[in-house]
């Protein structure tokens, strides 16, 4: 080791004990501790402790058990209609959005094809379908047919 590289080291040594010394005085000098009251033993009386004029200690009142409420239902808050570009459906389970639907835009299929319905009309592009949709594992796998 050369010299400048000693005399880092004790400055970094100096310097973080200044900080940490500082830190101590002005968190002891401006933010002081409030002072906890002590704390008192109570006392019981003499009829509820156990011992060799009563034996037995009496049992403490139970409280009534309290009623649970049955959960309320949720319900589903729709936002926007058919002349809206978007539809959402709020679900107050969770404060969970249940779907949201871009009208302005077509639905598509992997292949990027527009995803038609039996009458020919593409679907909506739906951002978070409203319903479960099954997949099938290997169909990200497998090539599309071009």
């Amino acid at each position: 080791m050369n010299r400048n590289t000693v005399f880092n080291f004790v400055m970094f040594i100096l310097l973080a004990a200044v900080v940490l010394g500082g830190w101590w005085y002005v968190d002891t000098t401006f933010f002081p501790k409030p002072v906890q009251p002590a704390k008192t033993e109570e006392k019981t009386p003499p009829e509820t402790k156990a011992g060799p004029t009563n034996p037995v200690e009496k049992p403490k009142p139970v409280a009534p058990p309290t009623q649970v409420l049955p959960a309320e239902p949720f319900r589903l808050i729709k936002l926007g209609n058919e002349e809206c570009n978007t539809k959402v459906w709020l679900s107050t389970k969770g404060a969970g959005v249940q779907n949201v639907v871009l009208q302005a835009f077509d639905h598509a299929t992997r292949e990027g094809k527009i995803h038609l319905d039996d009458n020919g009309q593409p679907y909506p592009l739906e951002l978070i379908p409203g319903y479960k949709t099954p997949r099938d594992p290997n169909s990200v796998r497998s090539k599309p047919s071009v």
